[in-house]
């Protein structure tokens, strides 16, 4: 059995630094450690996804974002965490929307929250006492100032500042969700859930929902190691002290948010998926106001069958470090570059059975230096509209994401960029939805939209919004200035 040795956190003095290869530039990369067990340690924060914003959340695309490789021999290393799906969800009249860092399942499908773009980073510390780094990020109204302090055994203690820079009230909700892939990447094959105080035996979560008591401090995903799912692990989040508890903490085989939805008796089952969610959910500031959360993560002691996880201690003067930080002020840079126009052609091919969409796209930027933004591109895609064929970008190198493709945009200093986008989708049940409210992530609405539809003779509208005005045989139009989209373009037609 492979033993990963962990010590009372910061009681001993690391061999030596943390090897930084986190820019604060661009809020992306890794920190190797060896910890005074031996045990190597390797950190990714943003990296391997092209969409992420930059900053200090764990993330590594296409692998594992928090790997320990045990001391004296070069084995395989054993996974902890995945990503944070980790989301804001801003309150509104028509229901609300998402902010994230480029990428969170909590909500959605990964890509398609508002983009928190990064703002600066920084390296404050990084000595015998450990390593400390500051991101800030933001788009209207968020501010969020976030540090990561890594101790000498890899616990990492994050403190998370959340401020209205906007000019009214806000009402939002935070939270924090991770499905790990605990032991081995790739398979939640013999993960649970676990919870529990720091310092003391924890307890296992085999059903969907969660403790009935009060928050417990401590939770994470753990695997006794008894299936195929790689080496007895697990992870761990411990809320700080003086931390306010979340109001919803639950365990199930997605990012689940209402208790009411769960079922205790249904097992967490070894399938794509096993989470944890957190969520504050009554969270309101006025502007210039902030809310404060801090929490420590990282991995404890190999479980089993009949010992559920034990977090580790975090000594107070570890927390009073963190804590220590002056806030840097709430304050937005304007984003110099906006979406300002789309002309949209949707056309349904004859039979229906397919519709082709051509789009064109043009982007203002009014800086002084060059531009290059990756931008996400969705399409709706569930079992009745399958992934697009024919996808072209006028020669842009697309990465394919579940739903959508990424790709790199560059805007010249005081000038434009326009591009055209087409794809062909195939409708098996005679509609068309195209994505329009990916628009509302920009700070500026788009200055104006044009949408026009064409059904061939042999089909009929039976449905379609917004309501675009007929302006020919076959062919409907509406012009929006300025657009800001409450819903989807959807399309229904049928035979004549």
């Amino acid at each position: 059995m492979r033993l990963l040795l962990l010590t009372l956190v910061g009681c001993t003095q690391q061999q030596a630094p943390p090897v930084l290869g986190w820019d604060p530039a661009t809020g992306r990369g890794t920190v190797a450690l060896t910890t005074p067990a031996g045990e190597r340690v390797r950190i990714s924060l943003m990296e391997g996804f092209p969409g992420y914003t930059g900053g200090l959340l764990l993330g590594g695309f296409g692998g594992s974002a928090y790997v320990r490789w045990p001391a004296g021999g070069p084995e395989e290393g054993v996974a902890f965490w995945c990503a944070q799906d980790e989301s804001l969800w801003l309150k509104g009249p028509n229901g609300g929307r998402e902010f994230s860092h480029g990428w969170s399942e909590n909500f959605g499908s990964g890509p398609d929250g508002t983009p928190l773009r990064l703002l600066g980073g920084a390296v404050l510390a990084n000595d015998a006492s450990g390593l400390l780094l500051r991101a800030e990020n933001g788009t209207l109204p968020f501010h969020l100032a976030r540090w990561l302090l890594v101790l000498s055994d890899g616990t990492l203690l994050t403190r998370l500042r959340i401020a209205n820079a906007g000019a009214t009230p806000i009402r939002f909700a935070f939270w924090e969700g991770e499905d790990p892939w605990v032991g081995r990447y790739g398979t939640s094959e013999g993960d649970l859930g676990w919870w529990g105080s720091p310092g003391q035996p924890g307890r296992w979560q085999r059903t969907e929902g969660g403790p009935s008591t009060p928050f417990p401090r401590c939770l994470g995903i753990g695997d006794p190691g008894e299936g195929e799912g790689g080496p007895p692990a697990a992870n761990f989040l411990c809320l700080a002290p003086e931390a306010p508890a979340p109001d919803v903490f639950l365990f199930a085989d997605h990012f689940a948010h209402d208790p009411a939805e769960m079922d205790p008796e249904r097992p967490l089952t070894s399938g794509a998926m096993v989470a944890f969610n957190l969520g504050w959910t009554g969270l309101a500031l006025d502007p210039g106001a902030a809310w404060e959360v801090a929490w420590a993560a990282g991995a404890t002691a190999p479980p089993s069958a009949s010992q559920a996880p034990i977090a580790p201690v975090v000594p107070p003067d570890a927390w009073a470090r963190l804590a220590a930080e002056p806030a840097p002020p709430a304050v937005l840079p304007r984003d110099p570059l906006r979406f300002a126009a789309e002309a949209v052609d949707m056309t349904v091919l004859p039979g229906g059975g397919a519709v082709r969409i051509e789009g064109r796209y043009t982007f203002v930027h009014d800086g002084a230096e060059d531009q290059i933004r990756r931008i996400f591109f969705p399409f709706a895609v569930d079992g009745a509209h399958p992934w697009p064929r024919e996808v072209q970008a006028e020669g842009r190198t697309l990465a394919r994401l579940r739903d959508g493709v990424v790709f790199p945009l560059r805007v010249p200093a005081g000038g434009e960029t326009t591009f055209t986008l087409a794809y062909t989708q195939d409708c098996l049940d005679a509609s068309a939805t195209y994505i329009v409210t990916t628009a509302n992530a920009w700070e500026q609405p788009l200055a104006e939209s044009t949408l026009t539809l064409r059904l061939p003779p042999d089909l009929r509208l039976v449905a379609q919004s917004p309501a675009l005005e007929a302006v020919g045989d076959g062919t409907w139009r509406a012009h929006f200035a300025p657009f800001q989209p409450e819903g989807e373009w959807t399309v229904r037609w049928a035979a004549r």
